[in-house]
């Protein structure tokens, strides 16, 4: 079992090494070039998860977790990640140059390889945003020896919901706060990514929702709830007007070398 007893919840209740898929990308749809920076998605389709899922995904044995380069969604809300959308559309057009000289200034060199869940989630019997940093990193040899006295203060869920609100994405949860927990090592071997066969499966079909969960690991606040809204609508569109049927892996044998 994982300690502190706390940790030990839903798909982290057990010691257990499950198979993954990882996708990389960058976060517009359109295509630009490596100079122009631009903020990351790291998406994790872990395999074989038992337990109960949220209702469209009753059927699914796995489940996906949805992170991003920054540790806050600037849009905050549903409301606001609309107006920022139609914002994106209107700067599509732009030359690329622009675009480039923009992301210069805008760089967040620091996030590079750290990848956020940015909204909240249920966590069995608690809420948390989840993290992933590479091994080596000083975020994660930081919270390789953090405890918190869960009991101790009894006003703290009031003061929490102050420093670190549900539905507004846009407010970093103070690390003095909700310091990050280590709760599971993923580890990626050495292999052959770059095929063609690999690059378009996971390009083009299949696909990772925050709504493929388990129950109790629940999107919270409005963006997510967009979220498991979007997610299937966007999917959906891009496989019809690409004209590839949607597949999910079973397992990690299903996916192209």
């Amino acid at each position: 079992m994982i300690s502190p007893p706390e940790l030990a919840q839903g798909l982290f209740s057990k010691a257990r090494t499950h198979d993954v898929a990882i996708r990389f990308a960058q976060g517009p749809g359109e295509n630009l070039s490596d100079r122009v920076s631009t903020h990351r998605g790291m998406a994790m389709k872990i395999f074989d998860v038992p337990g109960a899922k949220l209702p469209n995904h009753k059927d699914d044995a796995e489940v996906d977790f949805v992170f991003a380069s920054g540790p806050t969604f600037p849009s905050g809300t549903a409301q606001g990640f609309l107006r920022d959308e139609k914002m994106l559309e209107t700067a599509t057009p732009m030359p690329e140059a622009i675009k480039g000289a923009v992301s210069d200034v805008a760089r967040a060199t620091d996030s590079a390889l750290k990848a956020y869940s940015q909204a909240p989630v249920r966590f069995g019997s608690y809420v948390a945003k989840l993290a992933a940093f590479p091994a080596e990193s000083p975020q994660l040899q930081k919270v390789k020896d953090v405890r918190i006295d869960t009991g101790s203060d009894q006003n703290a869920f009031r003061t929490a919901m102050d420093t670190q609100p549900i539905e507004d994405t846009s407010v970093e949860w103070p690390e003095s706060e909700s310091p990050y927990r280590l709760v599971v090592t993923v580890r990626i071997l050495k292999q052959q990514v770059y095929s063609a066969e690999r690059q378009r499966y996971f390009d083009d079909v299949i696909s990772f929702r925050p709504g493929r969960c388990l129950e109790v690991h629940r999107p919270l606040g409005s963006v997510m709830r967009a979220r498991l809204q979007v997610y299937p609508a966007l999917s959906e569109f891009r496989h019809r007007e690409n004209h590839i049927a949607l597949e999910e892996p079973k397992d990690v044998s299903q996916i192209p070398a």
